[in-house]
């Protein structure tokens, strides 16, 4: 029997080759998932924050026209005081 060995190297080269695309794909398959799982993650932290900052801006407001108010009632009895 005759073997030819470069008809055997190159079919084990092919062997290995196809192996080794299979396995790259299958971590690429794994790094969508996993990147998918980080984006929805990333867009519901994006939506809180969102969330977070317009209650802060309505905080924000609120103390803002308090504050405004306060000084409006300092000028009120400052100038009743000085008309005393």
């Amino acid at each position: 029997m005759n073997i030819n060995w470069t008809v055997v190297t190159i079919a084990g080269a092919l062997l290995v080759q196809g192996a080794a695309v299979v396995w790259a794909v299958s971590a690429m398959v794994l790094d969508i998932r996993y990147n998918r799982m980080d984006i929805s993650e990333m867009r519901m932290d994006a939506s809180r924050l969102g969330d977070e900052i317009h209650e802060n801006d309505i905080m924000i407001a609120r103390i803002d026209a308090n504050v405004t108010a306060i000084k409006e009632a300092l000028n009120v009895v400052t100038s009743n005081h000085a008309r005393k």
